[in-house]
């Protein structure tokens, strides 16, 4: 299987890292595939995106709503593209299995026009609705390098979830820590979304410059905390 890789680990720079777009799907890619829907199924998540389990390629795995949780159901999207968003907007709670100790609220497009290439390289275009359409964008969005606790996806609506928030009150300096990190995305000047925004850019433009940035000054002490958390809580992360 997969090796996922989590927020604080050696490999985190990957999380914010963009994956490369490649005009044909490459066959050595079907092995990994493989794992990261073995990986998928295990951890009981809908989607996997390539650089959270260090690949490079524009892919995720997505498993639809009316499927079973087998790896044969899971959708490769490949190149992935929103061609057409729609003007209702929701609130989405969302979570990601490489920030285990964070839950984020991301506006998203109740539906959404996405276009992409399959393992065979036919493209497929498809309308999606509800949690289909969010977990796309979701997904999308890691792919892009931006998770959701982005502040480009979350304009810094970031929290640590219920569990994690009473070990933190335990350490005073893992909580500070935690607000410095939001307070540092709240001096950013935040940059409305659109269809342009929301998609894969050209391998030419560098889209983490078009946003805030993500990684705070602190970000060394940060990964410090949670390894001094984890030690003394006995709790992995």
């Amino acid at each position: 299987m997969a090796n996922i890789i989590v927020f604080g680990d050696k490999l985190s720079n990957a999380l914010f890292s963009k994956c490369l777009y490649y005009g044909a799907f490459n066959k050595r890619f079907y092995p990994k595939i493989d794992q990261m829907k073995l990986t998928a199924v295990e951890k009981r998540i809908r989607i996997l995106a390539a650089n959270q389990v260090g690949l490079e390629q524009s892919l995720f795995i997505l498993l639809p709503q009316s499927s079973k949780m087998i790896p044969s159901e899971y959708k490769v999207i490949i190149n992935p593209k929103i061609l057409k968003i729609s003007n209702e907007i929701i609130e989405n709670v969302e979570e990601s299995i490489s920030f285990p100790q964070f839950q984020a609220k991301v506006d998203r497009y109740k539906t959404i026009l996405v276009s992409y290439d399959d393992k065979k390289g036919k493209t497929v275009q498809e309308e999606l609705k509800g949690l289909e359409s969010v977990w796309y964008q979701q997904a999308i969005d890691q792919v892009m390098g931006i998770p959701c606790i982005s502040w480009i996806a979350s304009k810094g609506r970031i929290e640590l979830k219920p569990e994690y928030l009473k070990l933190a009150e335990q350490n005073p300096e893992f909580l500070k820590a935690f607000k410095e990190y939001v307070e540092v995305g709240q001096q950013q000047i935040y940059q409305e979304r659109n269809l342009y925004r929301v998609n894969p850019q050209d391998e030419r433009e560098d889209y983490a410059l078009q946003g805030p940035t993500h990684k705070p000054n602190n970000y060394e002490l940060y990964v410090q905390l949670l390894r001094k958390m984890e030690n003394e809580l006995f709790y992995t992360f």
